[in-house]
C-alpha cells in the first residue's frame, strides 16, 4: 500500500498534537513525535526529512539497514533513527552503534550480548526499559517487580545508559484500562529514578489509537506511524 505522504494531513496532525497537549496544560516541545516507518520504503522517510522530521522509528533490523543504505546519498542519511520493534540478541551485532535509542530493552540476555559486542571505541547505547504493565501475554516487556534488577545490570554496564521507560497499553476502547497501564508505566519510572538515584526523563507511550492518553500521563515519545503514513499492508 502507497503510504499517506499528504503534507497538509501531516501538518493538521501535528496541529492536532499541539491542540492536545495544550487541553493538558503541556507544549508539544516537551515530546519527541516519533513518526514510525515500518513497512514503507525509504522514499517515504525522504520525504519525511523534507518536511521536516529528523529522528525516525523502526521495528525490525533487516528492514532499517535497508532503508540507511539506500539513503546513504540523501541527506536523511544523517537522520536519528529509534529501534521501537522486540529486538532479537542475535541481532544485536548489526545495530552497534546505528540506534540513536533502543526503546526494546526487555531481558537480561541483551545486556550480556551488547557486552560481549560493544568495544570501547563504540558509543554508550541509550537504551529505553520496555515493560509489560498491562501483563498480557501477546506483549514483549518485562515484568514490573523484574524491572529492577534488569536496570541494575543495565547501570552496572559501560556500554548502556537507560533514559526512561516503554510500554504498550491493551487494544481496546477502554480508555480506563489505557491510563491505568500509562499511569503504571509512569509511576514505576518514578520509583525507580527515587530507588537508583538516577535521571529516568523519558517515557515511551501512546500510539495512534491511544496517544491522547499517553500525554495526559506525562508521554515524551510519541510512537506514532498510522497516524502520519496511513495503513499498511
Amino acid at each position: 500500500m502507497e503510504p499517506c505522504c499528504d503534507l497538509q494531513h501531516w501538518e493538521a496532525v501535528l496541529e492536532k498534537i499541539a491542540e492536545d497537549c495544550e487541553k493538558s496544560d503541556r507544549d508539544i516541545d516537551e515530546l519527541l513525535v516519533l513518526p514510525v516507518t515500518k513497512g514503507f520504503d525509504y522514499q517515504l522517510v525522504r520525504t519525511a526529512w523534507e518536511f521536516g522530521f529528523r529522528t525516525f522509528g523502526e521495528n525490525r533490523v533487516a528492514e532499517y539497514l535497508e532503508k540507511r543504505q539506500a539513503l546513504s546519498e540523501h541527506p536523511a542519511a544523517s537522520a536519528n533513527w529509534h529501534m521501537v520493534g522486540h529486538l532479537q540478541s542475535k541481532k544485536v551485532k548489526k545495530i552497534i552503534g546505528e540506534f540513536d535509542l533502543i526503546h526494546s530493552f526487555d531481558r537480561h540476555s541483551l545486556v550480556d550480548e551488547f557486552n560481549r559486542r560493544q568495544t570501547a571505541n563504540d558509543p554508550v547505547q541509550k537504551i529505553l526499559l520496555q515493560v509489560n504493565i498491562s501483563g498480557e501475554n501477546s506483549k514483549y516487556g518485562i515484568e514490573p517487580e523484574k524491572a529492577p534488577a534488569l536496570l541494575e545490570a543495565v547501570l552496572n554496564s559501560e556500554h548502556l545508559w537507560p533514559v526512561g521507560l516503554m510500554t504498550m497499553a491493551p487494544w481496546t476502547d477502554d480508555k480506563s484500562v489505557i491510563r491505568k497501564t500509562f499511569a503504571g508505566c509512569r509511576t514505576l519510572r518514578d520509583g525507580l529514578a527515587e530507588k537508583f538515584d538516577i535521571a529516568l526523563p523519558e517515557l515511551s507511550m501512546g500510539m495512534t489509537n491511544d496517544y491522547q492518553i499517553a500525554i495526559k500521563e506525562d508521554a515524551t515519545i510519541l510512537r506514532l506511524g498510522r497516524l502520519f503514513f496511513g495503513e499498511r499492508d
